[in-house]
This record gives structure tokens, C-alpha cells and sequence, in this order.
């Protein structure tokens, strides 16, 4: 396929997306575009996300859009916390209630050097130095929750910052975020005074992702 054919079939197909969340919108469902990394490789940049709008909290595992408490942004990250739970990352082991989440390394994560979003910045290679327009390759893992849901995470280098945190207690009327590609995620590992997300309360949810239209990819 074409440059140019690749091009007008992805602005069709996100035009019939567009279309097709206006169209749905009466029925609680809205589109959403991905305009960062840190939900690598779930969801890549200037993919499209359909998010059902509701009140109801997902569970643990799944993909939620909700307003930052700081600013009000739109942000999305993967749940891992519900109220009460404890939350912990050691050595970038995801403890969940005293239970470990289990990891698995499958294949890297291999991507283009160049910059991205945005905000234009280059992504961060556990293989650096990287040229422009070099490989840029990451870790990447199966992480399955006690739960049994299942994805994969990105990871930059083992130790890396904030593979390690105290152990959270989720409050009443909060949920506990993180990013997949974690070492790139400004999340609930983070308050929201030095640039995380912190807590989240249960009202700046707007709903969870149930469709994703590729378009980044």
C-alpha cells in the first residue's frame, strides 16, 4: 500500500469513527484520541479510543478516561486500585492487597526514534543512544492482576525511577491509576503538586475504554 493510499484509508476510517461516536453519543458512548505514550503499548499515540460514559467504576485491569484532579485534563490510564485496596511497586513488581501481580518478558517493544504527540518529544529506548529515526527498543512484559486480567507494560530498565514506592492505601471514593509504559506515566505513583494524577476521585470518572481504533500504529 501507498503512502498516500495508507493515509486517506486511516482518514477515512477515523472519520467513519468520529461519525460514528457522534452518532452514538445518545447512547452513552464518546470517542477519544490518545495524545501521549504512556499507555504504550495498549494504546499508541493518535489511536482512538470509544469510551462508554458512566458513573458505574470499572474494575481492576481495565482501561478508564477521567479528568485530572488538578486541572481538570483528560487523562487515561489503566485501573488497578479500587477503595480500600493497598497498592504497592516493588522492584517493579505490582502488589495488589499483599498479592503480586505475575510478570512474564515476551518480545521488545520496537518503535521508530523520532519525535511523537504532541508535545514532540522522543521516546525513551532501553537501548540509548538511539539515532533519529533508529530502533528504539523497550522491555516488554505480560503482567496478569491477581484478578486475571491481562496485558502487557513497557518497561525503560529494571530499577528504574518509581519502580519502588510505599505502599498506597486507596481512600474511600478514589481509584488507583498507572500507566502501562511505566517508567514514562505520570500517575497515581505521583501526587498531583509534582505533576501526577495522584488519587483519583470516583466523580472525575468518565467512563472506561471498550474499543480502540488503531490508527497510531
Amino acid at each position: 500500500m501507498t503512502r498516500s493510499r495508507f493515509f486517506y484509508g486511516a482518514l477515512i476510517a477515523l472519520a467513519l469513527f468520529v461519525g460514528a461516536g457522534l452518532l452514538i453519543a445518545r447512547l452513552n458512548f464518546a470517542p477519544y484520541g490518545i495524545p501521549s505514550g504512556s499507555m504504550k503499548p495498549s494504546l499508541e499515540i493518535n489511536d482512538y479510543a470509544l469510551v462508554s460514559i458512566g458513573a458505574e467504576l470499572p474494575e481492576r485491569g481495565e482501561i478508564v478516561v477521567f479528568r485530572h484532579p488538578g486541572h481538570g485534563q483528560t487523562f487515561v490510564k489503566r485501573l488497578i486500585g479500587l477503595p480500600g485496596d493497598t497498592v504497592q511497586l516493588l522492584d517493579g513488581a505490582l502488589i495488589i492487597n499483599g498479592q503480586e501481580a505475575s510478570v512474564e518478558e515476551v518480545e521488545p517493544y520496537v518503535e521508530v526514534f523520532q519525535p511523537q504527540g504532541r508535545a514532540r518529544l522522543y521516546p525513551r529506548c532501553a537501548n540509548g543512544p538511539v539515532v533519529e529515526q533508529g530502533e528504539c527498543v523497550k522491555i516488554q512484559m505480560l503482567e496478569t492482576l491477581p484478578s486475571g486480567a491481562s496485558y502487557r507494560v513497557l518497561s525503560i530498565a529494571k530499577g528504574a525511577m518509581f519502580d519502588t514506592t510505599p505502599k498506597f492505601t486507596v481512600d474511600d471514593g478514589h481509584f488507583f491509576v498507572l500507566g502501562d509504559n511505566r517508567d514514562n506515566s505520570a500517575d497515581s505513583r505521583l501526587p498531583t503538586a509534582v505533576g501526577g494524577v495522584g488519587q483519583v476521585p470516583i466523580e472525575n470518572l468518565i467512563g472506561k475504554v471498550v474499543y480502540v481504533l488503531e490508527i497510531g500504529r
